[in-house]
């Protein structure tokens, strides 16, 4: 019990944990097929993901992609979620394209990424993790073909691609700057550190020594209300957790807006903590 306890405690407090003790990994890294050998291997796993999509691309949502397009450029924005064995999390996992009403289509062909080496720590347990990369292709509609732009720098970035982020007052002196995505982070992962029932969680948790990682998935309306999507993590009681806790977060200010329309904007907040 004692030790579950403190592992709680730690878990309340990660962010502070996190960053007086450095967590330690034999491969920090998931790693994509045939990136084993790479010196960059996360752009190795971006250029792999990108070939794999382009090339699993059916002629009907090509075309799809290019009709609605608004600009000679598409933007696909990846958010993916593996598991502690390098699987592909499908429910907790998107595509998003700047291409309307391909979504669905763009899903079923990540939903079959090939299985990935996942992160590991220093007792070599597979460490669940998530990444988030942008491509840009390039539409020649000559021949209809799409090409990949090297070193693309969208217009459009997460959260979901969106113009601004949801607005909290606090977050005011950030507002436009690189610190405003770490302001909003840290609203909600205070929430977490202030609210964490690690003493009631206790009980019948058997989690191994290493890193353990939960997944928040919630979105933040346009009609300024934050609304619990899902949760991911070692043990149905945390999932549970996760969900109440995602209930305590505050409304903001101001919505998230694409094209000067609010939006809903979805939201995935991980937090890792360390058991002894």
């Amino acid at each position: 019990m004692r030790l579950l306890f403190l592992v709680f405690f730690i878990a309340c407090f990660s962010e502070v944990y996190a960053q007086n003790v450095k967590l330690k990994y034999n491969q920090a890294d998931l790693i994509f097929p045939g990136c084993e050998t790479a010196e960059d291997q996360k752009k190795c796993f971006k250029v792999k993901t990108e070939s794999y999509m382009l090339s699993n691309l059916t002629d009907s949502l090509k075309q799809k992609l290019i009709k609605l397009s608004q600009s000679d450029t598409i933007t696909l924005s990846f958010k993916l979620l593996y598991d502690e064995s390098g699987e592909l999390i499908k429910k907790q996992s998107n595509v998003y394209s700047s291409a309307d009403s391909t979504f669905k289509e763009l899903n079923v062909i990540a939903y079959k990424l090939p299985k990935v080496a996942p992160l590991r720590d220093e007792y070599d347990r597979g460490v669940g993790a998530s990444i988030s990369f942008i491509h840009g292709w390039l539409i020649n509609r000559t021949d209809n073909s799409l090409n990949p732009i090297l070193d693309f720098e969208p217009i459009e970035l997460p959260l979901v691609m969106v113009d601004k982020f949801p607005h909290y007052e606090v977050c005011e002196p950030y507002l436009n700057s690189e610190n405003e995505t770490k302001c909003l982070s840290g609203i909600y992962r205070q929430v977490v550190q202030n609210n964490f029932k690690g003493d009631a969680l206790a009980n019948g948790l058997d989690l191994s020594r290493g890193i353990h990682a939960i997944f928040l998935y919630f979105k933040i309306t346009s009609e300024k209300k934050i609304e619990f999507i899902s949760a991911r993590a070692p043990h149905p009681m945390l999932e549970r957790e996760g969900k109440r806790l995602v209930t305590l977060f505050p409304a903001p200010k101001e919505p998230g807006f694409y094209k000067e329309k609010p939006v809903d904007v979805h939201y995935i907040l991980p937090i890792k903590f360390y058991v002894d």
